[in-house]
């Protein structure tokens, strides 16, 4: 935040968050959770809930948000915003209470491609507070935003989302993609090469044992406070074993290294930023299960913050019922320009960003 308002920005106050980042928020919360401005019976996505409601409802100009498996992504889908996750350590995490520190990123939301550059380019740097702070450059975010994608070789996962995915979703992102090709972009479908239980699997058991890495001192000391939800997230971390997180971090490195040999032959990485349309709000605490097995949400995101490359969701069109759908583009570390210049051409061409709530129009 010191960056930003050294920047000029005007601090308007601090937005809903599911609990450390993880836990969803529901009904029976001791503070009310953040409603989805395009229906307030549904959620808005997280972690960083708040953050896709302000923007959605036209609250504020931008907003901040963390992502270790999403958490500016699916709000961005949900509330039909632009949300941005740039290459890992590109953006300062201090001042964060970590929650997995290998997949942590921080980034901004906003309502257009335009507006989340000018954020992230605004506090961007090698921070030493940041032990993750990366040193390597990105170029100027927002240089050739308008160079359209004519040529930019976009590949399209299908062996990632083809039958997991909402048929509704699924087709507002053929759409899109099929936009991008009349834009000039040559679209083509790839296969990674790994499966997206594989995707998933990884991790949360990287972010599972992390996070009860950290708060392993409050739990010794017997410390109560945690939410439910959340109180089940670290009590399963305490039982990932050692050598689970370690082959976990070397299924991370091998699924990198696919990720990376698409990117020899391609641009960027195009897929549905999440795979449902958001659900109602529930009235209390869900089974660890459904947020792991039964009904995952972060199914698409996990991917970008197991490479550490930028990742954006950018809003592609509504369902039959009113709600907000994303497209995600997913690039190569430190090229984020790309990403951005992409997600700028298609915004403009489908010019979904002018559509807002009937509520906060």
């Amino acid at each position: 935040m010191r960056r930003a308002r050294a920047a000029g920005a005007v601090i308007t106050g601090k937005l809903a968050t599911h609990e450390f980042g993880l836990a969803a928020a529901t009904l029976a919360d001791h503070f009310p959770p953040a409603r989805n401005p395009w229906d307030p019976e549904r959620t808005p996505g997280g972690s960083s809930t708040g953050a896709g409601t302000a923007i959605a409802a036209g609250m504020a100009f931008g907003a901040f948000g963390t992502d270790t498996g999403g958490s500016i992504r699916l709000p961005a889908a949900f509330c039909g915003v632009v949300g941005y996750k740039p290459t890992f350590g590109l953006l300062s995490r201090s001042g964060v209470i970590p929650l997995s520190p290998s997949l942590d990123h921080t980034g901004p939301l906003a309502r257009t491609v335009a507006d989340a550059a000018a954020l992230a380019e605004a506090v961007r740097g090698h921070d030493p507070a940041d032990p993750g702070s990366g040193v390597g450059e990105a170029g100027l975010l927002s240089g050739d935003l308008d160079a359209g994608v004519r040529g930019l070789r976009v590949a399209v996962p299908r062996d990632l989302w083809d039958g997991s995915c909402d048929p509704a979703v699924a087709e507002l992102v053929n759409a899109a993609l099929a936009r991008l090709s009349e834009l000039g972009a040559e679209v083509e479908e790839v296969r990674v090469g790994v499966s997206l239980l594989q995707v998933m699997a990884v991790g949360y058991v990287i972010t599972l044992a992390e996070a009860a890495a950290y708060h392993l001192p409050n739990l010794r000391a017997g410390r109560q406070g945690y939410g439910r939800e959340f109180g089940l997230v670290l009590r399963e971390g305490l039982l990932v074993p050692a050598h689970s997180y370690v082959r976990a971090q070397n299924a991370r490195t091998r699924i990198t290294n696919k990720v990376a040999a698409l990117f020899e032959t391609h641009d960027v990485l195009a897929m549905p930023t999440v795979g449902a349309l958001a659900d109602p709000l529930p009235p209390g605490p869900r089974p660890l299960a459904r947020r792991i097995s039964v009904h995952p949400v972060p199914q698409y995101t996990w991917l970008a913050n197991l490479t550490g490359g930028p990742a954006i969701s950018v809003p592609c069109g509504f369902a039959a019922q009113g709600l907000p759908v994303g497209l995600q583009l997913v690039g190569r570390r430190f090229d984020d320009a790309t990403v951005l210049r992409a997600a700028r051409a298609y915004e403009q061409a489908a010019g979904w960003y002018a559509s807002h709530p009937t509520r906060w129009p």
